[in-house]
Order: C-alpha cells, then sequence, then structure tokens
C-alpha cells in the first residue's frame, strides 16, 4: 500500500492557495512545481473535527461496554427475574399498514406559498433560530424564483449546547440508573410502564444522534431543511414514543422510583449511592429541557419535513399524529401510553426510603402517604354535598363565570375584574393556573367577611367539652386573611412573575437560564408553601424563599375556619331539627350589617330580596361555610382538578399570547358580568321571581355535568294547579296573580337550599331542581309542600273555586338530553292528571313503568 503523504499544510491552506493562482491547466501546474520545488503533503486535520471524532469513539466505547454489561447480567438471572430487556436491535422494521394520514403523507402537495411564509417565519423565530430572518424574508420571494431552504448555520454548529447536550446528560444517567439496578439482587424495577418509559431513554441512539450532527457540522452554511431528516429522526423518535406521558406525573416518577429502588439496593454509607444521586439530579434536571422545550424548540423542523401546511405547535402533533409516526418509521403501538395506576403500584410498595435518603434523592412522599393520597384521587371528595351547594351559590351570586366548569380553568379573572379592586398584576396569572380559581375565591370570601363585623360569636364546646369563646379564633383567621391578597400575592408572588415576565420579553430564552428556572422555582414555592401544600414541582437548588414567620398559610386557615363553621352550622341545623339552644352565635336571627356595599353584599341582597326573603346572620354563616368548602377542596384534595395539570408549564406559569407560554400577556379581554347578571335575571318570572324556562336548559345541562363527573343524583319536582284557569276566570286576573305569588312563596319556604331552584315554566306549572341523594328526600319534601299547599287550595277566592295540585318528579337516569327529560315531564304531568289530587307520580326504573304516591290527608 502506497505511503500516505504528511500532513504538512494548516487546514484550508491548499484550497487558499489555489484560489490564489486562479484557473490553470494540468501542464502549467506541473511547469510551475517543477521550476518552484517544495514538498509533497497534505492539509493537516481540523483539531475541532479531531475532536468530534474522539467523542464519537469514547462513546462507542461507552455503548459497547453498557451492551456487554448489560447481557452479562441478565445472563446471569433467571428467565423471570430479567427485567429492563431492551428491544431487540438490528432486525428490520415491519412496514407500516397504510392509512389515510400515511397516504396522505406519501403523495404530499407541493407546500402553499402562503403556508411556505408562515412556516419560514415561524422556524426564523427567536425562540426556534432553525432559520435565518433574512432567509425568511427571501421566501417571499419563491413566488417569482426558486428560493432555496436553507437552515440557519447557527443552530447546525451550535447543536451541541441546542440539543445533543441535553439528551447525552439525560441517557448516560438512565443507562448508569439501570446498570445499577441490573446488578442488584432484590428492590428490582418491576415490568410495568415506569420499564417501558426508562427502555425508552437508555436506546436513546445518541451515539448516531452524535455522528449525524459532525456531519452535518462539516459544511452548516450548505444545509437544506431536506438534508435534516436523519437528524429530526435521531431527536424526535424517543420523544414521540412518549408524548402521550406527562413529564413529571410519570417520567419524572420512573427516574424517581428506579433511583429510590437503587438507593435501597446498595449498602447504606456506599460510594455508589453518592453516584445514584448525580444520576437522579442530572436526569431530573434534563426532563423539562429535552422532553419540552427541545420538542418545542425543533418542532418547525419537523412541520417542514412532513407537512405542506402550517400548524401551530400543540395542533401540529394533534392532528399530524399519523404522518409523524409514519415519517418516524413508528407504529402506533410503539407509542407509550399512561397505564392505569394498579400498573405502578407493586414498585411503589417496594419503596421505603427513609426521611433521608427522600430528601437527598428528591422523594416527596413516603409510601404510606402516596397509598392516601391515591386513595383520595380515587374517592370522591369529603363533603360533597357541600362542595355543590358552594357552587350553586356562587352561580346564583354572580352567574355565567363559570363555576359549573372549574376543571375546565375558565377565565375568572375577566369577570370579576370589572366588580372587585383587583391590585395590579393579578392579570398575569393565567386561568390555567391551578392558583387562578384560589384568588379569586380568597377575594370573594374577604368581601363575605366583612358581614361578619355584625356578628356576635357565642361560645362552643371543645374536645376536652370545656367551654370555650369562639370570638378569638374568628377574628384571628378573619383578620388575618387579608395577607393572602395584600402581602403573599401583591409584594411577593405577582411582583416576582412580573419580574418574569419582563425579562422573558426581553430574551425569549431567559426562562431556560439558570436565573429563569430559580425565578419559576421561587414561584413554584411561594403557591406551595402559602397556598396549594400539595402542589409537585422539581425545585431548583437554593430556592426556597422565606417571606417571613408572621405570614399566614391560606390551607390553614381555610381548614380551620371552615372546621369553626362547620360546627357552627350543625348547631344551627339541629336548632330547626330538634329545638336546641344555638349558643355559638348571640344574634343568629338579625339581618346582616355590611356596613360598606360591596359586590358580594349588593347580590346577596338581590337574590334574597327577588325571593322574598331576608338575609341573616345564620344565613350568612350557611353560605360563607358552603363557600369555604369549595376553596378546600380545591386546595386541600389531592383529587382536585387543580392537582392534576402539570404546573410548571409555561403556559400554566404565566398569561401568554394564545395561552402558548411564549410571549408575556398584560391584557385581559373583559366580560361585562353585569350584562350577564340582567340577562340571567331577564329570563325570571315577574310574578314569582322564579328562573323561566330559557333558564331551565341551563341549570339542567350544569346539573348533568355535575352527574356524569361526580353522580350527583338530582330530581325535577312538578306541581301543577288543578283548576287555576277556571278560577282566574270567575275570580279576576288579579286574585290570579296573587295566588300565584302565594303558591311561590309557599315553595320558598320550603326549599331553602341555595342547590334547590324554582322554576314557573308555565301559568299553572312549577318545577323545582331538587339536589338530594334519595327518593326518601325527595318524597318527604314532596309531602311537606302536599300539606302546605293543601291550606291554599280549600275555596281560595271568592268564587268559591277548589283549587288542587298535582305532583310529579322526574329523576335524572344517565345519557338522557334536556329535550328527552323535557318530554318525560310533559308525560308524567300527564300521568298525574289521571291521578287523584296530592299524589306524587314516580318512575319505577325496575320495572319501568309510572307509579303513584299518596302526600298528604287530601289524598284518597
Amino acid at each position: 500500500m502506497a505511503k500516505t503523504p504528511p500532513e504538512k499544510y494548516e487546514p484550508g491552506e491548499l484550497q487558499r492557495t489555489r484560489e490564489r493562482l486562479g484557473d490553470i491547466s494540468p501542464e502549467e501546474a506541473r511547469r510551475i512545481a517543477s521550476a518552484l520545488g517544495g514538498e509533497v503533503g497534505i492539509e493537516k486535520t481540523d483539531p475541532r473535527i479531531q475532536e468530534k471524532y474522539s467523542r464519537l469513539e469514547e462513546l462507542r466505547k461507552k455503548s459497547d461496554y453498557t451492551k456487554y454489561t448489560r447481557k452479562r447480567e441478565e445472563a446471569k438471572q433467571p428467565e423471570s427475574k430479567k427485567s429492563l430487556t431492551p428491544e431487540a436491535k438490528g432486525k428490520s422494521r415491519s412496514k407500516i399498514t397504510p392509512t389515510p394520514s400515511a397516504e396522505i403523507t406519501a403523495e404530499r402537495k407541493k407546500t402553499s406559498f402562503w403556508d411556505r411564509i408562515r412556516m419560514d417565519f415561524l422556524a426564523a423565530k427567536p425562540e426556534h433560530q432553525l432559520k435565518r430572518k433574512r432567509d425568511a424574508f427571501a421566501s417571499i420571494l419563491s413566488f417569482a424564483f426558486s428560493v432555496p431552504d436553507k437552515v440557519n448555520p447557527f443552530f447546525i454548529k451550535n447543536g451541541d449546547n441546542i440539543f445533543f447536550k441535553h439528551i447525552e446528560n439525560l441517557v448516560f444517567s438512565i443507562r448508569g440508573l439501570i446498570n445499577i439496578n441490573n446488578k442488584a439482587t432484590v428492590h428490582r424495577l418491576k415490568p410495568g410502564l415506569y420499564q417501558k418509559i426508562l427502555d425508552v431513554i437508555r436506546d436513546w441512539d445518541i451515539e448516531a444522534l452524535h455522528l449525524e450532527l459532525s456531519s452535518l457540522q462539516s459544511s452548516p452554511s450548505r444545509i437544506s431543511f431536506t438534508s435534516l431528516s436523519g437528524l429530526s429522526g435521531g431527536i424526535y423518535r424517543p420523544i414521540v414514543r412518549l408524548m402521550d406521558l406527562d413529564p413529571h406525573l410519570h417520567i419524572g416518577k420512573a427516574i424517581k422510583t428506579i433511583a429510590e429502588l437503587d438507593i435501597l439496593s446498595v449498602p447504606k454509607n456506599s460510594p455508589i449511592q453518592q453516584k445514584i444521586r448525580t444520576f437522579f439530579v442530572t436526569a431530573r434536571e434534563e426532563i423539562i429541557p429535552v422532553f419540552v422545550e427541545i420538542k418545542f424548540r425543533c418542532y418547525p423542523l419537523l412541520l417542514k419535513l412532513i407537512s405542506n401546511k402550517f400548524f401551530p405547535y400543540q395542533q401540529f402533533f394533534y392532528d399530524m399524529r399519523w404522518e409523524i409516526l409514519d415519517f418516524l418509521k413508528l407504529k402506533p403501538e410503539d407509542v407509550i401510553t399512561p397505564a392505569p395506576s394498579s400498573d405502578t403500584t407493586s414498585d411503589k410498595e417496594k419503596v421505603k426510603s427513609e426521611e433521608g435518603s427522600s430528601a437527598e434523592t428528591g422523594a416527596a412522599k413516603t409510601t404510606e402517604e402516596e397509598a392516601e393520597s391515591e386513595a383520595a384521587v380515587s374517592a370522591p371528595p369529603e363533603g360533597a354535598d357541600e362542595i355543590q351547594k358552594g357552587l350553586a351559590i356562587l352561580e346564583k351570586l354572580f352567574p355565567g363565570a363559570g363555576w359549573n366548569k372549574l376543571d375546565e380553568f375558565p377565565d375568572l379573572f375577566s369577570y370579576f375584574h370589572p366588580l372587585f379592586d383587583f391590585p395590579r398584576g393579578i392579570e398575569l396569572i393565567p386561568p390555567a393556573d391551578p392558583l387562578h380559581q384560589v384568588v379569586i375565591l380568597v377575594f370573594v370570601l374577604q368581601e363575605f367577611f366583612y358581614g361578619f363585623r355584625s356578628l356576635r360569636f357565642g361560645t362552643m364546646e371543645n374536645e376536652k367539652g370545656d367551654r370555650i369563646q369562639i370570638q378569638t379564633t374568628a377574628e384571628r383567621i378573619i383578620g388575618s386573611w387579608h395577607y393572602f391578597h395584600d402581602e403573599i400575592l401583591t409584594k411577593h408572588y405577582t411582583s416576582l412573575l412580573n419580574e418574569y415576565c419582563r425579562q422573558i420579553e426581553r430574551n425569549t430564552q431567559f426562562k431556560n437560564t439558570d436565573y429563569g428556572r430559580k425565578i419559576a422555582s421561587d414561584l413554584m414555592w411561594i403557591k406551595r408553601l402559602y397556598y396549594l401544600n400539595l402542589l409537585k414541582f422539581y425545585a431548583v437548588k437554593g430556592s426556597r424563599p422565606a417571606l417571613g414567620p408572621h405570614l399566614p398559610k391560606l390551607f390553614e386557615s381555610t381548614a380551620e375556619l371552615k372546621e369553626l363553621l362547620q360546627r357552627i352550622v350543625q348547631e344551627l341545623d339541629e336548632a330547626v331539627t330538634i329545638g336546641r339552644k344555638i349558643e355559638s352565635i348571640e344574634n343568629p336571627r338579625d339581618l346582616v350589617n355590611f356596613e360598606i356595599e360591596n359586590p358580594v353584599s349588593s347580590r346577596l341582597t338581590s337574590v334574597f330580596s327577588s325571593s322574598g326573603r331576608t338575609f341573616t346572620n345564620s344565613d350568612l354563616i350557611r353560605y360563607t361555610y358552603a363557600v369555604l368548602c369549595v376553596l378546600d377542596y380545591l386546595i386541600g384534595n389531592p383529587g382536585s382538578h387543580t392537582y392534576s395539570v402539570n404546573a410548571e408549564d409555561p403556559v400554566r406559569l404565566f398569561r401568554s399570547v394564545g395561552g402558548r407560554g411564549e410571549i408575556p400577556l398584560y391584557s385581559v379581554e373583559l366580560k361585562d358580568p353585569i350584562a350577564v347578571i340582567r340577562k340571567r335575571e331577564a329570563k325570571k318570572d315577574k310574578v314569582t321571581g322564579f328562573f323561566t324556562v330559557g333558564a331551565l336548559k341551563y341549570y339542567i345541562q350544569s346539573a348533568i355535568r355535575q352527574y356524569r363527573k361526580n353522580r350527583s343524583p338530582f330530581f325535577l319536582l312538578c306541581i301543577k294547579i288543578k283548576g287555576f284557569s277556571l278560577y282566574q276566570e270567575k275570580a279576576g286576573k288579579e286574585a290570579g296573580t296573587g295566588l300565584i305569588r302565594k303558591i311561590a312563596l309557599t315553595i320558598l319556604q320550603r326549599i331553602y337550599d341555595p342547590m334547590d331552584i324554582p322554576f314557573r315554566l308555565e301559568e299553572s306549572i312549577f318545577v323545582v331542581l331538587l339536589h338530594r341523594q334519595n327518593r326518601s328526600e325527595l318524597i318527604e319534601l314532596a309531602g311537606l309542600l302536599a300539606d302546605d299547599l293543601s291550606l291554599i287550595g280549600v275555596k281560595d277566592g271568592p268564587s268559591n273555586e277548589s283549587i288542587s295540585f298535582l305532583f310529579s318528579a322526574f329523576e335524572y337516569r344517565n345519557n338522557m338530553a334536556f329535550e328527552d327529560i323535557m318530554k318525560e315531564i310533559a308525560q308524567y304531568i300527564k300521568e298525574a292528571a289521571k291521578h287523584p289530587p296530592f299524589t306524587l307520580i314516580l318512575f319505577d326504573p325496575e320495572g319501568e313503568d309510572l307509579f303513584p304516591v299518596p302526600l298528604s290527608s287530601q289524598s284518597p
């Protein structure tokens, strides 16, 4: 073999010499060489390229060692104990069965002019930097002549820092944790969701990804988007396989679980423990950069390679799911989906970390606490009836705000801003942030507490049986309530959130910097320490702001005040049912005195006056307690929707344009709550103040949603006045109106529960929406109403015509629409006319037939 010429010249020196000489013929070149002389040689290798190839060789060796170690350890284990077996490599993938989406991808039409412009300008945004701005502007001329679709050289040159080092750190850490776990004889990770997640990350082919990136970096200025299909596949294939999982809830827990098992598998104080902690911390810190930030930053690359139409970020991964899988040569079953909670309980039961090791590995709970948390999630919330009452009260006071769909995170700020004097900065808290709903309820309850100044609290028995003064406890909690919106929220949280948003305006990559992550972590700490104590997040080391020991905690104050008011409400109820003496409040029947009118007091006055009732101190206690139950559920129940989302997601951290978590939004499109309230009030009957049929549909649909969500049963009690038309014809319209008012007042006196809503459908038909747990409660209420109304129906009026009442009741059954309900109500009313008055017509679900129930002494 011929000897290789020596490396004598610097990289690029021969090319520069050729350019200076210009175009010459081979004969002229030989003549110049013979005349000038010199030594034969070649250029030296570029040090940067040499460094990359050395790094690649090092990666290959590590990978080979990892595979050898894994196979050797697995060979020692019996078949039943083998875990974390990697997917077989080298096997050719079976061809994906063509789907409609795949066919569209195969025969993709040329990208339209406007779609290309939108894609190019998206790729040129600072948060992506996949295309230079000048190239994006040049694409505007693509209608006239061909414009190359080039990639920004900056993205290729800095690919190591942009994406590769994050992926490499994550993969090496996971491989390290798995290697330790494979060597353990006990505390092995069992097959399940967590194993599948870790397998995908471990088998990430970073060696091939590094080779592809190094090849592209040799000439970064000449690369087009079509040349990046290999790179995009190396980045996105594992990300797409895990895209249906939550980064924290699933991937984070998988890493945490194997780290805890590794800690248990090695002796205490072993040097391997520090190695495990290093692997865990590194992997944990790379979860968001890899599965959130890289996925978002590089998505225009995948968009341009797959689609001929422009799609926003979230919509792209949803609408183009099949095309993405086809492009990445994945099958639908390759995408890992969340498993039921029972799939992972076996691993959790094995994890019994001590407090020290749990703190060091980031574990927030012991196994027993996690079991309690999971049980709370699956079980119905404690005090579900009171929570529904609280939501009904809030809907009655502030209709149309979104109380019946809090799990959809409605924008409460846009509704309440015209009513409340919110401090500046609260508008930055987005609707998707769990804190959003909590803050609004804090302000609403503050308005309720202004009415407590006229209350004179009495005494109550404590656990030891001693009488204690309530005033001291109530004043302490209510007197410190302002801290939750005046100091903690305004002075600390929103000021820090405003600084965070201003920095993002200056630099879109600020949230990815160390300082940006620290501020985000500080915001999460404030929420957890003072508002949502069950909030889970990954804290940045060194962040945990101490705002002062004098500041109360909302979850503690809410729970304590709720317990206090619960005992008072229980005493008020017993005073009505068994005649117990009220000792907790000295003036329960006095009218509430709001010294200064506020939005809550004005709405309470309007609601009670329209129903012909007065608002007393006992009513204030009941209403406040019900609203407190809603707040306590949001912040104190791990199964509430506030804890079902990833609170660290940028879209849940600050209000942003389009809700994408990119550009902060300081202005909010406000609603007109007064117009909404007036529109709702316009649907009320002028004679009785009851809602009419126009509002019935809205309330029934809300009740149906609650039934489907919490299985909260509800009934519709129908009361028809028999003989009303004849009575009004002979007695006159004024007498008929007076009779209707008397009947409406009688109904109101029996349905004082805020969740029970009366309607007047026609001239002589009343319907009451009742939230009852069973039929016996319904029949009991109907019997009381029948007794009351029977006193009206005996020869009422100058016509001496007897008035009687027909009763029927509808019980909601699953999968029924509003139209079906109205048809059944009409059928029940017709059936009631065939029976004697004061007889309740009910539907028997077992016999699928209607049957009568006598209600009062007036019925035969």
